[in-house]
């Protein structure tokens, strides 16, 4: 019988993973060594596909087809091609669930229909069709690193709030890239057992999952190896990717905010802002240098203590999200057993701190 491989398919980045023993190994692309594919996916207008890395690389070029029309995040394109980011946030909605801000950003089809479409020149994908190009991604990356290997049955994680039209959607995914889903796991769930924390006799944890894009808190008891979810919260449209535009505006604050605006300026600011905010987990500060012929260039020095200035209000929020988790769980904070940190937005040392101060207990994020 054919091994089972995991898969998380996240808002931002996804991965796939192989039991090898004892222990889960993550599967690296063979050609680049990466472990984590974007979850962005480009059609061109020729309708060829491209995902991760391959799909940023090709926007610049799908944006000067279309007019200029692309956007910081989400979806961009018009009638010639399209690059659609954070799909997640669509699976499973209805036409009538799409939320007025995201039809003024994102192109729709025929918002009558009962489930959401994007619209891609003449063409309509539903989300799920957008998914199942990751995941087919991720398959064809761990066939090429293990040769001799069919990827057919997979475990996909989906959060805790995840309805079932939400969760059908995703099983919908996984079938279109020729896939078996033998089963979908809660990411708090997943998050835990990859702590081992099922080998509780009994217990509460708190698993505080902070993205790239979204944010959810849950709380789980634990109790003969089984997890129930007691409560969980979060916001969809909180996350890394909210640092980095803050970090943005500080770096273009000088400029004319026509210049600001424009798309290609602003995505090689965010760039360059993604990489100082990694840089400042383990450093106290990083240089920003943006050059634009013919004459634009900037640069600017970014400390730790500054970034936690303009990550505060973020991570304030989080943290609210978790109080009404904990009150709808009805629990207080020296009840939790352990607190896990998931996403690569817990990788800031300030939201360590905040956490581990809210909770009285040093989180885990050794994984």
């Amino acid at each position: 019988m054919a091994r089972i491989f995991g898969i998380d398919l996240g808002t931002t980045n996804s991965l796939i993973a192989v039991m090898d023993g004892e222990s889960a190994r993550v599967v690296a692309d063979p050609n680049t060594g990466a472990t984590i594919l974007p979850s962005v996916v480009a059609i061109a207008p020729d309708g060829a596909v491209y995902v991760g890395e391959k799909a940023i690389e090709v926007e610049p070029q799908l944006a000067l087809k279309n007019d200029g029309a692309i956007h910081a995040t989400g979806f961009s394109g018009g009638d010639m091609g399209a690059v659609i980011r954070s799909v997640k946030r669509f699976m499973g909605l209805g036409s009538t669930e799409i939320a007025p801000e995201d039809q003024a950003r994102y192109t729709f089809a025929d918002l009558t229909g009962p489930v959401a479409r994007f619209q891609v020149g003449k063409r309509a994908y539903t989300p799920s069709q957008i998914s199942a190009e990751i995941l087919h991604a991720l398959k064809e990356r761990a066939e090429a690193a293990m040769p001799g290997e069919k990827v057919e049955r997979v475990l996909i994680t989906v959060p805790a709030y995840f309805n079932d039209g939400q969760r059908q959607a995703t099983k919908d995914a996984g079938r279109l890239a020729g896939l078996e889903v033998v089963r979908l796991v809660n990411e708090p769930t997943a998050a835990s057992l990859a702590y081992g924390l099922q080998k509780l006799a009994e217990g509460r944890v708190a698993v505080y999952d902070f993205g790239g894009g979204t944010f959810d808190i849950s709380i789980l008891n634990v109790k003969g190896g089984v997890f129930e979810v007691l409560a969980t919260n979060g916001d969809t449209h909180l996350g890394g990717d909210d640092l980095d535009a803050a970090i943005v505006n500080w770096f273009l604050a000088d400029l004319p905010e026509s210049i600001r605006n424009e798309r290609h300026i602003w995505n090689s600011a965010r760039r360059l802002a993604e990489d100082a905010k990694k840089k400042l987990s383990s450093v106290d500060e990083a240089e920003l240098i943006l050059e634009i012929p013919p004459d634009l260039r900037l640069r600017e020095k970014l400390t730790r203590a500054h970034l936690e200035q303009l990550a505060k209000p973020f991570v304030d929020r989080t943290l609210g999200r978790c109080r009404l988790a904990l009150k709808d769980a009805k629990l207080d904070p020296g009840q939790i057993d352990a607190v896990v940190l998931v996403g690569g937005s817990t990788r800031t040392p300030l939201v360590r701190r905040e956490v581990a101060k809210m909770f009285g207990r040093e989180p885990l994020c050794s994984l």
